[in-house]
């Protein structure tokens, strides 16, 4: 649990964190950075990873949130996301086989993605309601979900050239061309920059002698 500007921090090697209620929550202005290594995120009931009250996560490739969800469970999701706040995804991170949609966007919510696999969820890939935004690019793929690849209602919004115009998600805009990706697009750059050091530094205590 990372609340109320905790800031928590995955690295190096391997992680898992599984057979919760919520794998891992962020809440009342935390910031989660899932970065360097391989993180993995399944069998929690509610959620794989909860993002809400204008918190922050990132996920920095190699992240796997996989098989979480219940079909008892009303905020069931691989990652839930609300309460205007925002998740920056890059690299290979894949949101896979959850019970549920892959990723929840909710209540004026912003998720920015990039190079991941949303796949194999018994919902849609990505959710987007009441004011939400997504921005989806890359080579991201969002097939084999039993829902479809994103469906939105008329107040979000998704702008990205991999989801067509209409369907189900009609407010869909296509950008003028790439854009540099950093962590300032979602106004996470006061928190990066700090967390990243603090890894590195961490990193190489762990070097050693224990």
């Amino acid at each position: 649990m990372c609340w109320e500007s905790a800031q928590c921090i995955t690295f190096g090697g391997l992680n898992t964190i599984k057979n919760n209620d919520i794998g891992v929550q962020i809440s009342f202005g935390g910031v989660g950075v899932f970065t360097a290594g391989t993180t993995i995120i399944e069998g929690n009931s509610t959620a794989g990873v909860e993002v809400t009250s204008h918190s922050h996560a990132r996920f920095d490739g190699q992240s796997k949130v996989r098989n979480n969800g219940s079909t008892t469970e009303p905020l069931r999701a691989g990652i839930w996301v609300d309460g205007t706040s925002q998740v920056y995804m890059q690299g290979g991170n894949e949101v896979t086989g959850n019970i549920g949609p892959g990723i929840v966007a909710d209540i004026n919510s912003t998720l920015d993605v990039t190079d991941a696999t949303i796949s194999g969820n018994t919902e849609e890939g990505i959710r987007l309601r009441r004011m939400s935004i997504a921005e989806i690019q890359g080579a991201t793929a969002t097939a084999g979900n039993s829902g479809g690849p994103l469906t939105c209602d008329a107040t979000s919004l998704v702008i990205s050239r991999l989801i067509g115009r209409g369907g189900k998600c009609s407010n869909t805009e296509v950008p003028p061309g790439p854009k540099p990706r950093t962590a300032s697009a979602l106004g996470m750059a006061p928190y990066a920059e700090a967390m990243m050091e603090q890894a590195r530094r961490m990193a190489e205590l762990s070097k050693g002698p224990k």
